[in-house]
């Protein structure tokens, strides 16, 4: 039984790895579906932890998601297997600058991309408005 509870938290351990990274990359649910030809409910079983999730599923969403499989299976860099926690914490800083800077980069572009959009919208706003008043003058 105790072994069952260890599984049961090991899927949820990975479901919530690949949404945190899916959110980071700022990829949305149905899109990834998509791609991959998940249907949604499928997928949101696997981020919830519900669904085992197979080792082909991984290797896509790993390349999918542009990391490698061992940053979708990292919990908190406590494992059963390899490196101990003194190895485990030498690679540390490293992974989480890599992996944040990754995510702020993916952040920065779509905030890039919104404030390009909101511009393009205010412009058209004010030529909209300058119209109305050369028609109120009129």
């Amino acid at each position: 039984m105790e072994m069952v509870n260890g599984f049961e938290i090991l899927k949820k351990r990975v479901g919530a790895n690949i949404k945190k990274i899916r959110l980071i990359k700022g990829i949305e649910v149905k899109m990834l579906c998509l791609d991959l030809q998940i249907s949604p409910a499928a997928y949101s079983n696997i981020e919830r932890g519900v669904t085992d999730i197979t080792v082909t599923k991984l290797a896509l969403l790993a390349d999918y998601l542009k990391v490698s499989y061992d940053q979708i299976l990292d919990f908190e860099h406590h494992t059963q297997f390899g490196d101990g926690p003194e190895q485990q914490a030498d690679k540390e800083p490293a992974m989480a600058t890599e992996q944040h800077m990754e995510g702020y980069m993916v952040a920065l572009e779509q905030a890039k991309e919104e404030n390009r959009f909101l511009r393009e919208q205010n412009s058209k706003l004010l030529n909209m408005l300058a119209q109305q008043q050369d028609l109120v003058k009129k």
